[in-house]
């Protein structure tokens, strides 16, 4: 997996070290549920799915219930989406690191699409160990650093099947980044599933 692979949701996003939220490896941009391997549904609406109630689970682990990132969509056609990301940041002393970002999207052609700006990481919510956190400026800025490449930028995903699962590809700025594939599933909130390694 590479270090740019999508965590958001979303997007590995990872501020993983032994001191905790120390250094970014990982992005993982979150923009919204997965569509099915039903290429009907999936040109009709590609977050069809997240908008019956599933949630997009990135890099899914079937044995612990985890994802590095779990996004959900809202909204409508003619009045817009809205998405949001819990992403894995990483381990601490006082538990696992988690980020709560929420971004607007929108639909083109067969992907769902979003753009990320520096107001969004600002509204971001940061915990530890399940407590809300604030995020100084020291951690502001190091995020922002490391999300520099994608933000202000047009991400989108397109959901294609792949074996018996779903894989997110994505392009940046309309330019489609192999690195960028991602792994996914869709669940349901009652199938126990959570944010985590």
């Amino acid at each position: 997996m590479n270090d740019m692979s999508i965590l958001l949701g979303a997007v590995g996003i990872g501020l993983a070290g032994g001191g905790g939220l120390v250094a970014w490896d990982r992005w993982h941009a979150p923009v919204g549920a997965t569509a099915t391997a039903d290429s009907e549904i999936n040109a009709r609406n590609p977050i069809a799915p997240a908008l019956a109630g599933k949630l997009e689970c990135s890099f899914p682990n079937a044995a612990s219930r985890t994802c590095k990132a779990l996004a959900s969509y809202s909204g409508s056609a003619q009045f817009g989406y809205g998405s949001e990301g819990i992403m894995y940041l990483g381990p601490t002393p006082a538990g696992p690191a988690t980020m709560r970002i929420s971004a607007s999207a929108h639909i083109k052609g067969d992907t769902i699409c979003s753009f990320l700006d520096k107001k969004d990481l600002m509204q971001a919510k940061i915990s530890v160990g399940g407590d809300t956190v604030a995020m100084d400026e020291a951690a502001f800025n190091q995020i922002a650093q490391a999300m520099e490449p994608m933000l202000g930028k047009e991400i989108c995903q397109r959901y294609v099947a792949a074996g018996s699962g779903i894989v997110g590809k994505f392009t940046v700025n309309g330019r489609y980044d192999p690195a960028l594939d991602t792994p996914i599933a869709w669940v349901a909130p009652t199938d126990g599933y959570h944010v985590g390694p």
